[in-house]
């Protein structure tokens, strides 16, 4: 987390900002959210499947 200042009016505003240090920490969090969504599908199917 990186704190940037901002500039309003004369007025300081701060801003919380998430950066990444590159792309490849960003392809890390997209691979891992399609897993997740892979997984919870799958647990989805076999209670559908055991319900039957």
């Amino acid at each position: 987390m990186v704190e940037r200042v901002t500039y309003v009016e004369g007025k300081k505003v701060k801003k919380i900002v998430e950066v990444f240090k590159n792309e490849e920490h960003l392809e890390m969090l997209k691979s891992r959210a399609v897993l997740v969504m892979l997984k919870n599908r799958l647990e989805e199917l076999a209670i559908k499947s055991s319900n039957v």
